[in-house]
């Protein structure tokens, strides 16, 4: 039996970091373009682009977030699945009250994710 915390894995591993400071970039890339558009836009006519143009932004960075967290996800699964395989584990949880230190692999999953993504 082998115990992993996903929800410190999803937020805290290196390919978590570098989502996110991917996203943030994006979002910064995004706004600039858009601010760009919007004072383009202003100087030729009045427009309703800028809601409409928010709302589209806003959207495209949601669906981004859930395709990162999708591949981070996977990653971490595939992660699980190879180390509960090399130890012959039975079962790997992910939400328990206690557990014992020997049965959390919470470390080795980052560590294996992290060898993976330098791959």
């Amino acid at each position: 039996m082998g115990y992993v915390d996903l929800e410190y894995v999803m937020w805290h591993s290196d390919l978590a970091e570098a989502a996110q400071a991917r996203l943030a970039q994006q979002r910064r890339d995004a706004e600039l373009a858009l601010q760009a558009e919007e004072a383009r836009s202003a100087r030729s006519a009045p427009s309703t682009l800028a809601p409409a143009a928010r709302r589209r932004l806003q959207a495209d960075m949601e669906q981004r977030q859930i395709d990162e967290l999708r591949k981070l996800a996977d990653a971490a699964r595939q992660a699980v699945q190879e180390i509960a395989e090399a130890e012959g584990f039975d079962f790997v949880v992910h939400d328990a009250v206690f557990v014992q230190p020997p049965h959390d692999i919470t470390q080795r999953v980052l560590m294996l994710m992290r060898q993976q993504a330098h791959r």
